[in-house]
């Protein structure tokens, strides 16, 4: 049973995501996240970075180019391995169900977007990350918030919160794990990690709209702290 999961996770994975670009334009979970660690990370250049789900490693090759980390990702699709790995990324390919293939206390930073609502065990995954990281460093979250308050809004007339997925069809991206920002909160301290930043990436909305001018998507990614209980995505920056 366990290897039939497996193996359907691993198509679906190729299916769904080895060809998507980690970052664009709209993605502004991961701009918050480029703020957080403009921010939070001191004496950035030649410090290790591993992006947990990178796919075509996009996002950390931004990462790299900006803060000259050195950076490593690891993805269960191999196609998309392939593409991070011409992004200039250190990258393989790693079931995160197992072991990570690193050392004890390797990465002084770690990234995880859109990726913890998809594993089964979450605890696993976040000692993992422990073990990883060197003590001191840095770990950035982002999941979807299903307290956001769009989400509220659509229980109160009967409809589905943003972030679950009731079935898998060629729309669905596979959630099977569901957080608010207390909850996610709950788990890192669980798992021995002291939480330095809970926000959102932006006012209550996802601002995606061609209408809006670029420089008033962005300046709303600074405001987002106002509401950051009730934004569209958990971000959270905690350290070990």
């Amino acid at each position: 049973m366990n290897f039939i999961f497996k193996m359907n996770t691993q198509k679906f994975s190729e299916k769904r995501f080895a060809d998507i670009k980690e970052y664009r334009d709209d993605k502004f979970n991961l701009k918050k996240v480029h703020a957080l660690i403009s921010r939070y990370v001191p004496e950035k250049k030649g410090k290790s970075l591993l992006d947990i789900g990178c796919s075509d490693g996009s996002f950390a090759a931004i990462l790299k180019k900006r803060f000259h980390f050195d950076v490593y990702g690891v993805d269960i699709a191999k196609r998309a391995i392939d593409r991070a790995k011409l992004n200039g990324i250190k990258a393989q390919v790693a079931d995160l169900a197992k072991r990570f293939p690193y050392k004890n206390n390797t990465f002084d930073v770690i990234i995880m977007c859109e990726v913890i609502e998809h594993i089964f065990d979450t605890d696993f995954l976040l000692q993992e990350i422990h073990r990883v990281l060197k003590n001191g460093g840095f770990l950035f979250i982002t999941t979807p918030n299903v307290a956001s308050f769009t989400s509220r809004i659509k229980l109160i007339f009967g409809g589905y919160p943003n972030g679950l997925e009731y079935c898998i069809n060629e729309c669905t991206n596979g959630h099977i794990r569901a957080y608010t920002p207390l909850i996610l909160r709950k788990q890192l301290n669980k798992n021995k990690f002291k939480v330095v930043k809970l926000t959102s990436p932006n006012i209550l909305f996802p601002v995606k709209s061609k209408l809006i001018p670029n420089f008033i998507k962005d300046s709303m990614i600074h405001f987002s702290d106002l509401t950051k209980n009730l934004g569209e995505q958990i971000v959270i920056a905690a350290r070990k």
